[in-house]
């Protein structure tokens, strides 16, 4: 089951967003998820220290479907 499915459009831009392109008729496998994850991650922190809490519960709810 591709967990990117799980994603709503919004949630798909936001993950496109931070740097992940996203195939919804693609099989992943768990690499792939954890590197979709890596990448939100390091996008996250690319930010300013005051911008972080609130970009990191933009993605919290992505994260989790795909993990």
């Amino acid at each position: 089951m591709n967990r990117f499915n799980r994603l709503n459009e919004e949630e798909l831009l936001k993950v496109k967003q931070a740097g992940y392109d996203v195939d919804i008729n693609e099989e992943y496998g768990e690499d792939d998820y954890k590197r979709c994850v890596n990448v939100i991650g390091e996008y996250i922190m690319s930010h300013s220290k005051n911008d972080i809490p609130k970009i990191e519960n933009e993605f919290i709810n992505i994260v989790r479907k795909i993990s």
